[in-house]
This record gives C-alpha cells, structure tokens and sequence, in this order.
C-alpha cells in the first residue's frame, strides 16, 4: 500500500504544478498586454509632445521673419 500512497502524492503534485504553470502564464500574458498598452500610450504622447514643439517652432519662426509680434492673446490687461 506504500506505492499508492506516493502515486497519489505524485499525481497531486503534477495537477499542482500545472495549476501554477497556468497562473504564471497567465500573469505573463497580463504582463505583456500591459506593457503593450503603456508602450503605445507613451509613443502617442511623445508623438503629440513633438507636434506641440514643431508647432511652436513653426509659429516662432513665421513671427521671427515677419517682425511682428501679437500678444493679444497672452496679455493681460490692467485696469487702474
């Protein structure tokens, strides 16, 4: 009867065993579509992060050749 005894241990640790390979797998399949998503979501926004700079180049550049500056839209007026 000792054989029994460890056939059943040995298949409980086999279902066990399996049981964490299906856990792990999980986990690292959690864990790649994670880094999948912060991946794209920091590339959109150091795309739109170039844009906002190429955008302000731009705008410096065209107010740069024409010498004309417009601050209307940042300045504040006082009032006294």
């Amino acid at each position: 009867m000792g054989w029994l005894l460890t056939a059943v241990l040995v298949l409980l640790g086999l279902v066990l065993l399996a049981l964490v390979a299906v856990r792990v797998v999980g986990a690292l399949r959690r864990a790649r579509a994670a880094a999948a998503t912060l991946n794209t979501a920091i590339t959109g926004r150091s795309r739109r992060i170039s844009a906002g700079l190429a955008e302000v180049r731009e705008w410096r550049a065209a107010h740069r050749r024409t010498g004309r500056v417009d601050v209307s839209d940042s300045a504040v007026e006082r009032t006294a």
